[in-house]
């Protein structure tokens, strides 16, 4: 059993920044971290996107379904454990390079 559920988007930077630190918090408490999927794409469906943020905002969050659905994947092939890693990669590559996340840089994973 999970000490902490951690619900995330892959392409969502506060929820990477806060993710790093509770997998700090976690290695130092030893805690078990449960890595939950949530849709920004779909929490926000009712929103207009064209009014309310910028251009290419609503591309990042649609590119973020499939990102989920390959850590849909893993988990269901893997089990719940092979999340965490994934999560961790993919936000390392998002986050965390110089290269512009986005729709364009999609094509290059």
């Amino acid at each position: 059993m999970a000490d902490l559920r951690f619900y995330f988007d892959p392409v969502c930077p506060f929820a990477w920044l806060t993710s790093q630190w509770v997998r700090t918090v976690a290695a130092q408490r030893s805690y078990r971290v449960e890595w939950r999927l949530v849709s920004l794409r779909l929490l926000n469906a009712h929103v207009d996107y064209a009014a309310q943020f910028p251009p290419d905002y609503e591309a990042g969050h649609t590119a973020g379904l499939h990102l989920l659905r390959v850590a849909a994947r893993a988990r269901d092939e893997h089990g719940p454990g092979a999340v965490g890693p994934l999560y961790q990669a993919l936000g390392s590559r998002l986050h965390e390079h110089e290269e512009p996340a986005g729709p364009t840089a999609s094509a290059s994973w």
